[in-house]
């Protein structure tokens, strides 16, 4: 009887040595896998502090708060004792801005919103003109005219030019042309088969910086038929 006693003393001090504020207090936490979000808008999301024990998280609860954001596609939890919580993340990247009153809304491949920025210098993504929008809701699809046919060309649009687009307009026609970062303008044309023609534009324009073409020279990149022509001034 006496042992016994001395093991449930035992455990129930081990118990309330756990449960101490200061033993398993959450010091450190760690987000892996974030790209344009940085650690602290991670954690805030997350709704953990420091000084938090780190048993009394949920995990799930803090993970389904991380998924609210439109910003984040997935995100796992786990616990490194005896101070530490890791956060892995997958973000929502961003194809294209739409100006927006005086700010710009960020758009994923779906259309949907996934951030309103103001500050433009911290997006570096082509920006959508010519377009009218209804209204932006976090989360939902971008609603509104030619939204369609932009976001496909912004999709389609191989990843080594993506950098060197700062715009991309839709004509009222709906013909689509896009202008560099030099002020290159393409056209594009109809969005019909436009991902054919947008495989098509890390040659084109390899092609323009090789031959030492310039806008002094070339008033714009015609890629509207089958075969790309350079149009002279």
């Amino acid at each position: 009887m006496r042992g016994v006693i001395l093991i449930f003393l035992l455990l129930l001090f081990c118990w309330q040595i756990v449960q101490a504020p200061w033993f398993f207090s959450l010091d450190k936490v760690e987000v892996q896998g974030n790209e344009t979000m940085s650690a602290k808008q991670v954690e805030e999301l997350a709704g953990v502090w420091r000084g938090e024990h780190l048993l009394r998280i949920d995990l799930g609860k803090t993970a389904d708060r991380l998924l609210s954001s439109p910003q984040i596609t997935s995100a796992t939890l786990r616990r490194l004792w005896p101070n530490k919580l890791l956060i892995s993340i997958t973000e929502n990247i961003g194809f294209a801005v739409v100006p927006y009153h005086d700010s710009f809304v960020e758009i994923d491949r779906l259309g949907r919103v996934i951030s309103i920025v103001h500050d433009f210098s911290r997006v570096n993504l082509p920006i959508i003109t010519g377009v009218s929008i209804v209204d932006a809701v976090l989360g939902r699809e971008l609603e509104g005219s030619n939204i369609a046919a932009a976001r496909l060309v912004a999709v389609n649009m191989p990843s080594s030019v993506r950098p060197s687009i700062s715009e991309i307009n839709v004509a009222l026609s709906g013909d689509i042309s896009l202008i560099t970062v030099n002020g290159v303008q393409i056209r594009l044309g109809n969005v019909l088969h436009s991902h054919i023609r947008l495989a098509l534009l890390p040659a084109v324009l390899y092609a323009y910086e090789e031959r030492g073409m310039s806008r002094s020279n070339i008033a714009y990149i015609d890629m509207t038929g089958e075969v790309p022509v350079y149009k002279g001034r």
